[in-house]
């Protein structure tokens, strides 16, 4: 009897461990075997369109997905990479390592909200969100808030960089007959919002826009209109009385408006973070949290905030 049990238990590690080395093999060969020879285990981690993660064997077609190098890890800490179909563990041990590879519809939303984004088409690169490039637009977010009441306060905050220029560009929001939304108007950084059904634009004044990256902020506070680029403060409008938000029945959108059948004023740009909050960022704020990277320490009434790369 004793026998047996040894011999049982025997079986099921041997059997544990071809189970393991078949997976790793197959994971090799899929990868073109550019994995790490230390490396004992891999899992991989695929994401659904509902942003749910389920494990699957290393066959899986990786077509209408990309791969998350910031949930991708292993035990030890070892960096992973994902270059020309190749995984790539920068490791001289590990016992485990998981990977992940997110779904090209699905944009998580990483407030802690829910307001997950869905992806109409823009392309996936290691670097960001392409809406377009110089040659060809591709496609939006969206971010859904329709019929949001934002009532006389709100900040859009975008870190991208632009691929092409055309004479409006519409970068993040909801437009119909309500509305608010950053935008670029012959090469100018701008918001506008609606009151009763009529559009108050405000402009940047200065051409700055190149094709390097920049975190672009607007904010409205029923009295103001503030636009930063890099952290530094570039326009201040003043409105004549104190207004509210028109509520629009149309989603955010991310890379063009999209409050009709199709896209009008399409951005073709490169987005590597977008961020709304149902409040004015101050101005000492932006310049702590928003010019050189986006770090929101203050997340009170963030309500959704979408990372690319």
């Amino acid at each position: 009897m004793k026998r047996k049990i040894i011999f049982t238990i025997l079986l099921i590690l041997i059997i544990s461990i071809t189970i393991s080395l078949l997976r790793m093999k197959n994971l090799k060969s899929n990868f073109k075997n550019n994995i790490s020879e230390n490396t004992k285990f891999i899992s991989i981690m695929v994401q659904d369109e509902e942003g749910h993660y389920q494990e699957r064997d290393a066959e899986f077609s990786k077509e209408g997905y990309h791969f998350n190098s910031n949930r991708s890890k292993c035990l030890n800490d070892s960096k992973l990479k994902f270059e020309d179909n190749n995984l790539i563990v920068e490791s001289t041990k590990s016992d485990k390592c998981y990977v992940y590879f997110d779904n090209n519809n699905f944009v998580e939303d990483l407030s802690g909200n829910g307001n997950h984004g869905k992806n109409k088409n823009a392309l996936w690169q290691t670097n960001g969100l392409v809406s377009g490039d110089e040659a060809n637009y591709y496609g939006f977010v969206d971010c859904g808030l329709a019929n949001y009441d934002f009532k006389d306060t709100i900040s859009y905050i975008v870190r991208l960089k632009f691929n092409k220029f055309t004479d409006n560009e519409a970068i993040l929001g909801n437009w119909d007959e309500s509305g608010s939304g950053i935008f670029l108007f012959h090469n100018q950084f701008g918001l506008n919002f609606a009151n009763n059904n009529k559009f108050t634009p405000a402009y940047s004044d200065v051409e700055t826009i190149d094709y390097n990256w920049h975190i672009f902020v607007g904010t409205f506070d029923g009295d103001d209109i503030n636009l930063y680029i890099d952290g530094k403060l570039v326009k201040t409008q003043i409105i004549d009385s104190h207004k509210n938000i028109d509520i629009s029945s149309s989603p955010i959108g991310l890379g063009g408006d999209i409050s009709g059948s199709g896209v009008t004023h399409p951005s073709y740009a490169t987005y590597g973070e977008a961020l709304v909050f149902d409040r004015i960022l101050t101005s000492e704020e932006i310049t702590k949290d928003y010019t050189n990277e986006i770090n929101p320490t203050n997340k009170d009434k963030l309500l959704l905030w979408y990372k690319f790369d």
